[in-house]
């Protein structure tokens, strides 16, 4: 059953409650830890974008076009539009000979304040380049290329491409095609319907590629890399999966999901000798969902179940203290209440 997560107080009353549930796996999908209800169906959203992308590397796209480390993190990106991110995505559609043009994802004002200040001010609009998801569909558009099939039809659910691509997440979720539901994410590719549990297998192996299916740990690895050597390019300034996958030590992958979907991947050498003593084997996976979809508690729960599973140091909490607690103010700016979480992450 769903539980409540977090609280917003005002005054000496709780005012609202926020219910979630989070699971916590290793990597032979066994559930360690729960909070409310770990086999939660949701949508992934965007945290299954590593995932997603992986057949860029399983067909040999990857290696035919050229593409570095750089770009598996773009293709993987939920990114902010900086201008670092949107010259990779050009980078990787120069490589692969595309246009920016065949981008179906649509435009929107960039994530980050100052790249959307800087385009007004120098009297741009924002194009599908600056689009959160342009990464993934340039990944999309290369290995439909590679692949020789339609370029105009990539968003379809029925398509070839998209078929290729929901098989690879099956497998890696330990799913059946048939099982996973299919709906349209906000960029207009198919998003996929599974358990928290599943998502949060995934990531650990993720983590963890020698537990890949067969034949898939070399694509894992690669992504794993991709977003450790380049956690900028997958989020960007002031954005929570960059400071996650920065903490010393490279020992986490994260990805945001919207509607209040989170997962990180912790590698072996990350987890906590309590996890193995539990019977914990390889990496782990946790994934996030908030009932509501509110995105900023879906961020101080995820830092709250990494603290409690002692994943983090004191060094590590004050990094992500941002996420913690925040303050509720009145229009004048005084502090009226708090967010603050409200579970304990249970053992199974």
């Amino acid at each position: 059953m769903t539980a409540i997560v977090a609280e917003q107080t005002r005054g000496p009353l709780v005012e609202n409650i926020f219910r979630g549930d989070v699971a916590v796996v290793d990597a032979t999908g066994r559930v360690l830890c729960r909070v409310g209800d770990a086999g939660k169906v949701t949508f992934w959203r965007s945290s299954a974008k590593p995932i997603q992308a992986m057949p860029l590397v399983l067909s040999g796209a990857a290696d035919a076009f050229g593409f570095g480390l750089q770009h598996l993190a773009i293709f993987s990106a939920s990114h902010n539009g900086e201008v670092v991110h949107t010259e990779t995505v050009l980078d990787a559609l120069a490589k692969a000979g595309l246009a920016t043009e065949l981008l179906q994802c649509g435009a929107h004002a960039p994530f980050d304040r100052e790249t959307t200040e800087a385009l007004a001010a120098a009297g741009q609009e924002p194009g599908s380049i600056h689009n959160n998801c342009s990464g993934k569909h340039t990944g999309m558009l290369a290995l439909a290329k590679h692949l020789g099939l339609p370029l105009e039809n990539y968003l379809d659910p029925e398509s070839e491409l998209q078929r290729l691509i929901r098989a690879n997440v099956a497998d890696v979720t330990g799913l059946s095609f048939e099982e996973i539901a299919i709906g349209v994410d906000g960029c207009g590719v198919p998003v996929f319907g599974l358990p928290l549990r599943n998502m949060a297998y995934a990531f650990a192996r993720l983590a963890d590629p020698e537990a890949m299916p067969e034949g898939k740990a070399e694509a894992g690895r690669r992504f794993r890399d991709a977003l450790l050597a380049h956690p900028y390019l997958v989020a960007g300034r002031k954005r929570i999966c960059t400071e996650i996958m920065g903490l010393p030590g490279g020992r986490f992958v994260a990805k945001s999901g919207a509607e209040g979907v989170y997962c990180v991947g912790v590698l072996p050498h990350a987890v906590p000798k309590a996890l193995r003593d539990a019977g914990a084997v390889g990496g782990l996976g946790i994934a996030v969902k908030i009932e509501d979809g509110n995105n900023n508690v879906r961020q101080q729960v995820t830092v709250e179940v990494m603290r409690q599973l002692e994943l983090l140091t004191a060094d590590d909490v004050a990094a992500l203290g941002r996420y913690g607690t925040f303050l509720v103010k009145n229009h004048a700016g005084r502090v009226v209440g708090e967010v603050r979480t409200a579970f304990t992450v249970e053992a199974v």
